[in-house]
């Protein structure tokens, strides 16, 4: 329902009405159904989907802080909502922790799209004097990266706040009733990196809330769709790692990405190798080392690869083969792929390029050969061990 202080401004319950008729047109199972809006005289309401539950402020306050994959299961429910919004050409200005439902099903819901729509023009004074802080913290957020209202990105970095309280539980931006402080840029700035306020938090989860919070806009996710991919791959990573650290599990039942079964050590062919592994998540840093070492293989593990191509320069017999994940690394991997290639001391590397769904478009762009290989994920460990094999393989018949 409208409040009474605005229920006699046209300019006001116009725009309510609007934007709740707009609302009626909005079906996804991840946004709260506007039914119906009314307006008659002083009154004005819309007729609303009713969700058994509590908001996220509220589920938050009693867990305290979700657990990434829970976290995780439920940003995806919000982002795929924001996702069908953004193709309608709606954004929502209003995001924040009790906008978002949760319900008795664990169902993430959003509501109040557009209701904090303000005109862009508004002085510091005025804005002083809005009711809704929500609003001015996107008005603050704006004025300090240069963009214009109901810019996509504004919304995205305001999820990337709600991600970031649910796996910590606090919230990321200063908490201030001072609506002059909330307006400030500083506020923005003083952000704790949340691998700094939890450093339980796995790599694959704090890069999708950093993209989503980065300050300058153009470096942000662009689209819900972007942010919603590498939610994506999170989930599949957690999980897996949720199985691997499951009872009974060991990394030869564990996929990279999926399951499969261990061969005997005596006949393993990595027995006595040594493989290098470049990857930036810690979690499945563990998966790789114990999955190698189990086939009887010497592990050396970095997440940079400029180290990595640093090291083996320097010495190219220092690993037998080298396995670069590209999911999180992103371009520097292929980069490393393809600098490796272009070096004598370094071409005879056997090399494995693990990439996503998203990244297979670099596949006419990466030097290949029968000893340097790229795999799409999900692979699981045993094939993963299979192929090296044939990498090593590889090398040695063209030493021959």
């Amino acid at each position: 329902m409208l409040r009474n202080r605005f229920s006699e401004r046209p300019d006001q319950y116009n725009r309510f009405v609007r934007e709740g008729k707009f609302g009626c047109s909005l079906r996804h199972p991840n946004i709260v159904r506007i039914d119906e809006v009314v307006s008659h005289g002083r009154v004005h309401f819309f007729v609303m989907e009713f969700v058994e539950g509590r908001n996220m402020r509220e589920f938050v306050k009693i867990r305290k802080k979700l657990h990434p994959l829970e976290a995780t299961r439920l940003m995806l429910d919000v982002v795929e909502g924001m996702r069908y919004a953004f193709d309608q050409g709606l954004t929502h200005r209003d995001l924040k922790m009790s906008n978002v439902l949760v319900s008795s099903r664990g169902q993430a819901k959003l509501v109040d799209f557009g209701l904090a729509s303000m005109d862009e023009t508004l002085s510091d004074e005025e804005l002083e004097r809005l009711p809704n802080i929500r609003t001015i913290d996107y008005a603050a957020l704006e004025r300090a990266t240069g963009v214009h209202k109901d810019d996509a990105r504004s919304d995205i970095y305001f999820l990337g706040c709600i991600y970031y309280n649910m796996l910590t539980g606090v919230p990321p931006l200063l908490e201030t009733r001072d609506r002059i402080q909330r307006l400030s840029k500083q506020r923005f700035m003083d952000v704790v990196p949340i691998r700094k306020a939890d450093s339980s938090i796995p790599h694959c989860v704090a890069a999708v809330v950093n993209k989503s919070m980065i300050l300058d806009p153009n470096r942000r996710y662009q689209t819900p769709a972007v942010m919603l991919n590498d939610l994506e791959t999170a989930y599949r990573r957690l999980t897996e790692m949720s199985h691997a650290a499951s009872e009974g599990s060991s990394p030869d039942d564990t996929k990279v990405e999926g399951g499969d079964s261990s061969p005997s050590l005596l006949n393993s062919p990595l027995l006595g190798r040594t493989v290098m592994i470049v990857e930036s998540d810690g979690q499945m840093q563990e998966v790789f080392r114990k999955g190698f070492k189990k086939a009887g293989a010497r592990v050396l593990l970095t997440s940079d690869p400029g180290r990595a191509l640093h090291r083996l320069s320097q010495d190219p017999q220092v690993a037998d083969c080298l396995v670069v994940d590209a999911e999180i690394i992103g371009l520097p991997a292929l980069e490393l792929f393809n600098d490796l290639a272009e070096s004598n001391d370094t071409a005879a590397i056997p090399v494995i390029l693990l990439v996503g769904e998203n990244q297979t478009k670099w596949r006419p762009h990466a030097k290949v050969a029968k000893h340097r290989r790229i795999f799409k994920m999900p692979i699981t460990m045993k094939q993963l061990r299979d192929v090296m094999a044939q990498v090593i393989d590889a090398k040695a018949e063209k030493e021959k």
